[in-house]
């Protein structure tokens, strides 16, 4: 019994190892020209000025992101972590252009966004910016956004476009969108 054991063990250590170093080894920079050309057929595309592969996380610097060719917004980093069950990425510094910025707010300090294989068809959205903290999910097997703003003191009026899509709570705001 301690021989299979020990079997087991050694093939789930090389197996990890395994996994880990082909991770290690994956044409980063190929997935990301993938996921641009995908996104391409939403009219959205995001362009960098330098793309670090850097093993385990990829960094990009100094990235555009267009819509229908218009410029939306513009981040000095962005960290990939494409790992094979948790996959990451934040967003460092997000400057929306004038057109967005009617919406939401202009400076966006991080957004990171996480999932991981436990979690199945949810990914977790965390955010911190000029208008206070985001907290939520989008549920990609029910189509659907649920945001948690936490807001700050004196900064309502700034942005009533915004406070009106969502609902006011005890905590702060929730806006749910399905799509």
């Amino acid at each position: 019994m301690i021989r299979v054991f020990k079997k087991l063990i050694y093939f789930l250590v090389c197996l990890a190892l395994f996994l880990e170093l082909s991770i290690y080894l994956f044409p980063k920079k190929e997935l990301l020209y993938y996921i641009n050309n995908k996104l391409h057929s939403y009219y959205i595309s995001f362009n960098s000025k330098k793309i670090e592969d850097k093993g385990f996380k990829i960094v990009l610097s100094d990235t555009s992101f267009e819509y229908d060719k218009l410029p939306i917004a513009s981040s000095k980093e962005i960290l990939f972590f494409p790992l094979l069950f948790v996959n990451k990425a934040t967003i460092k510094n997000l400057h929306l252009s004038d057109v967005a910025s009617d919406i939401l707010p202009k400076k966006i300090d991080f957004i990171t966004i996480y999932w991981s294989l436990l979690q199945g068809y949810r990914v977790k959205i965390y955010a911190k910016g000029d208008i206070g903290k985001v907290e939520g999910y989008v549920d990609l097997y029910h189509r659907r956004v649920v945001l948690f703003l936490k807001i700050l003191k004196g900064v309502e009026a700034k942005y009533p476009n915004l406070l009106r899509v969502m609902t006011k709570e005890a905590k702060g705001y929730k806006y749910v969108k399905n799509f």
